[in-house]
């Protein structure tokens, strides 16, 4: 009998370096056999990686490595003993490893002076586990390091950065650019040390989230690689569909088990494994990392929690570990994200320039469909190594079902205020607004738009009104979403054009077709009468609704209502039946 509670003891559920994973006996992914690549010349590297995906435990794998070899120590087995690396490695060198985790670095951090403080006394840890004594005159980080070095020969030092980029972000949540800068003064600086004395290095590597040119780290002539997209480490971070089939095979069963009614005898077949990582991957597996488009990966963090869950839930796992990162929440006021999410659901996969892709200049100033790149909320949908010059681009998507139902609870986060919406109908258990159902069955329009309109009075705007970008429909979906506890079938396409707004309840398919009256045009009965005329007219001459699936069993009883929304009142001000 498997003892499930045994196994989940063994997640590496918490934050835990890889010296820790090995000595409590927890489940381990080798992934050696990529770290000896990154390993074994002194070329600096980086990689990009999106929250929890093992970049921070890949880190601590080389920090062992670069400590205590394969070889027993202390009295105690290698961590490595049993791993690929074990065979692999041949160094024999004894090495002063600096470790610094920038998350940690900046987590009490109030401002860029505080983060500098801390940074530097990194430093002079790092002075006194080498036994070098400090001049007075070492005051910042670049000083500590670049007067460490002077004293320490060629080839003696490890350089591990974790997340160089947190302290960055953290800043540009709170808006202040001078804090941004002087960070980004402060980065340049320490990484101008590592490139003048890169010959005291014997390894070098910095992961991050977001990849830009600011922090010096990729400037024109840096002689740093960055491996983010490199074939060789596509899988690096997060789990290969065999990685999981051989090092959680267990639970895997286990999981069967619950799914699908099987006795253990059964789930322990290796065809009720691959049904169950078959379904597994639709949730969590899709996440391309590679310019050959030749390998993908589950998401490390969601494959985790749905082995932790007793009853193996399917569930939206990591966006809700991520969270939204300050920099899209940004970004994404400003963008046209209704746009992308149409193509998006529709199978249309976004388009960018392969330069743009590869070179950011600037956080602040990064295209937004590769910051959701960086950030693990898009994926590469093929290849783009070899593009013809002609044709230089990239083409992202989502990777799997977890990001697409995320997606749409990232805007909610992003433009709605906390506490407004509840979850339910991300944690799959929700209830449909009685109140608001009611007045569906009995067409009462004025009360479904009044619901509506509540919700819109509780916009952040954040001192800005809704524009065309950020459409008033945009919004209408998702309260409709919260509403009605379900996905509404947002601008959904037929022959003769696609309504605003599409969702069905019971046998009454609802179909809205929306205009936006400007802050500019003003409030005039006037303007806002001829939008809704406007509304109305596209609803009749374009059919909307009226296309019957072939799905459908009977044709839906429909629906049809022209609104109209007011930039300068921030609410919906008319609406009418389009048949009535």
């Amino acid at each position: 009998m498997l003892d499930q509670k045994r196994l989940i003891d063994r997640l590496p559920l918490a934050a835990k370096g890889f010296r820790k994973i090995i000595r409590q006996g927890l489940f381990y992914v080798d992934k050696t056999a990529l770290v000896y690549e990154i390993a074994r010349n002194s070329h600096p590297k980086f990689l990009s990686r999106p929250r929890r995906f093992g970049k921070s435990t890949l880190v601590s794998t080389l920090e062992e490595l670069f400590v205590h070899g394969v070889k027993a120590h202390d009295g105690v087995e290698s961590c490595f003993k049993g791993l690929a690396m074990e065979k692999l490695w041949h160094d024999n060198g004894t090495y002063h490893v600096l470790h610094l985790n920038f998350r940690l670095l900046d987590r009490n951090a109030h401002g860029a002076e505080s983060f500098k403080g801390n940074f530097a006394k990194a430093l002079d840890d790092f002075a006194l586990q080498c036994g070098i004594t400090l001049r007075e005159q070492d005051i910042t980080a670049a000083d500590k390091f670049l007067y460490v070095l002077s004293k320490l020969p060629d080839y003696s030092v490890v350089l591990l950065a974790d997340e160089y980029d947190a302290p960055l972000t953290r800043c540009m949540q709170s808006g202040s650019k001078q804090d941004v800068d002087e960070i980004v003064k402060t980065l340049q600086d320490f990484y101008a040390v590592v490139k003048d004395l890169d010959d005291r290095f014997r390894c070098v590597f910095i992961t991050g989230i977001t990849r830009y040119k600011d922090t010096y780290l990729f400037t024109a002539g840096n002689s740093i690689t960055d491996i983010s997209q490199q074939r060789l480490f596509g899988t690096v971070c997060g789990y290969t569909r065999e990685e999981i089939k051989h090092t959680f095979g267990e639970l895997l069963s286990l999981a069967a088990m619950t799914h699908y009614g099987l006795s253990l005898q059964e789930a322990l077949r290796e065809e009720a494994k691959e049904r169950m990582l078959d379904e597994l991957a639709l949730w969590y597996d899709g996440y391309c990392f590679d310019e050959e488009g030749a390998t993908s990966v589950f998401s490390t963090w969601s494959v985790l929690q749905f082995f932790a869950s007793a009853s193996n839930l399917f569930d939206v796992y990591w966006y809700d570990a991520a969270g939204v990162p300050a920099v899209i929440r940004n970004k994404f006021r400003k963008c046209d994200y209704v746009q992308m999410l149409e193509e998006l659901n529709v199978g249309k996969p976004i388009t960018v320039t392969r330069d743009v892709f590869i070179n950011p200049s600037s956080l602040d100033s990064m295209e937004p469909h590769v910051l959701l790149f960086q950030t693990g909320y898009l994926t590469l949908a093929e290849g783009y190594k070899g593009v013809h010059l002609l044709s230089p681009t990239v083409k992202l998507d989502y990777p799997n079902t977890e990001i697409r139902k995320a997606f749409s609870d990232m805007l909610h986060d992003v433009f709605l205020p906390e506490g407004v919406l509840g979850d339910r109908y991300r944690n799959g258990n929700g209830r449909a607004n009685p109140e608001f159902v009611a007045a569906l069955q009995r067409r009462d329009l004025d009360t479904v738009m009044n619901i509506i309109n509540g919700y819109f009075r509780t916009v952040d705007y954040e001192g800005e009104t809704i524009n065309k970008e950020v459409t008033a429909t945009a919004f209408m979906s998702f309260f409709i979403r919260d509403l009605l506890a379900q996905l509404p079938l947002s601008n959904r396409h037929q022959s003769t054009g696609k309504p605003d707004l599409a969702f069905d309840y019971g046998q009454l398919r609802i179909i809205i077709e929306n205009k936006f009256v400007s802050k500019e045009e003003g409030a005039s009965e006037e303007k806002i009468a001829a939008a809704l005329k406007k509304a109305q007219e596209q609803i009749k001459e374009r059919h909307y609704g009226e296309t019957v699936d072939t799905a459908e069993p009977c044709r839906l009883q429909l629906w049809r209502i022209a609104t109209v929304y007011s930039a300068r009142k921030r609410e919906l001000v008319s609406w009418a039946d389009a048949d009535g």
